[in-house]
């Protein structure tokens, strides 16, 4: 397999030459890329387990205005549902919130609280121009220092130029990793949008790879009269919420 890309598109090449196939996709969104695309085809090619979207449903603009609002969790984390065009859309604040929107779980492996943490000072840090605590998570033998106080310089003047001014920003939450490692998303709001940074925390508790991406809510899609869903292509999980007159609950393992 071989991907590359740069700012807004990537490309994902795969070829098993044993067994004739030869998988390549391109991609211009952040919600799935082509690299995390080919993965997903792979496994149907190969007839590995996958998920398909669920059946949408018609529901009326009454019914989503009836859902929509913001739900807190045991933990303080926070599920914020908006009527968007005919769409239910869900945004996650907070540990417990973003596993149950993401996996369809509340549950989170160990380690997340520190991870969390972790993420919170780097970028805190980050926002004022210091890559202190940044070079640190990345441990020795990681790249210079000054290269990456350029890089991360580059990509905040970037969002500024396209965002304005930067604001606050929120820790979403952090999922297990593929590799068994823990994966931490923090949320950068500027005046005209947000962003995301992303760090995988090794087995180590070291900071293996970042990356950075826009900003983007999760849809419910509707999938019975009275239930949501989510659908993450990647092979995640999902979240099941049913709605009961104007309370809704979500259906966890």
């Amino acid at each position: 397999p071989h991907n590359g890309g740069d700012v807004g598109y990537v490309a994902a090449f795969q070829r098993s030459v044993d067994d004739g196939v030869t998988i390549f996709v391109t991609s211009t969104v952040s919600e799935l890329t082509a690299t995390q695309a080919v993965r997903v085809i792979s496994r149907i090619v190969f007839g590995q387990p996958y998920e398909l979207p669920p059946q949408r449903v018609a529901v009326t603009p009454a019914t989503l205005a009836a859902v929509a609002g913001t739900y807190r969790l045991a933990d303080g984390s926070r599920l914020v549902l908006r009527a968007d065009n005919g769409r239910l859309m869900a945004e996650a604040v907070g540990q417990q919130a973003f596993a149950l929107l993401a996996t369809g779980d509340t549950a989170s492996p160990p380690g997340v609280a520190e991870a969390n943490e972790r993420a919170r000072v780097i970028v805190e840090a980050l926002v004022v121009g210091n890559v202190g605590p940044l070079i640190a998570e990345l441990g020795e033998g990681g790249p210079d220092s000054a290269e990456v106080a350029r890089q991360e310089a580059q990509l905040m003047d970037g969002r500024r130029q396209r965002l304005g001014a930067y604001q606050s920003l929120d820790v979403i939450g952090t999922l297990r990793a593929p590799d068994g490692g823990l994966r931490t998303t923090v949320r950068l709001s500027f005046e005209r949008g947000r962003a995301t940074n992303i760090y995988t925390f090794n087995r180590s508790r070291r900071i293996e790879d970042l990356g950075a991406r826009p900003f983007s809510a999760v849809e419910l899609i509707p999938s019975g009269a009275h239930e949501f869903r989510s659908f993450d292509p990647r092979g995640g999980g999902s979240m099941r919420l049913m709605v009961e007159g104007t309370v809704a609950f979500a259906i966890t393992p």
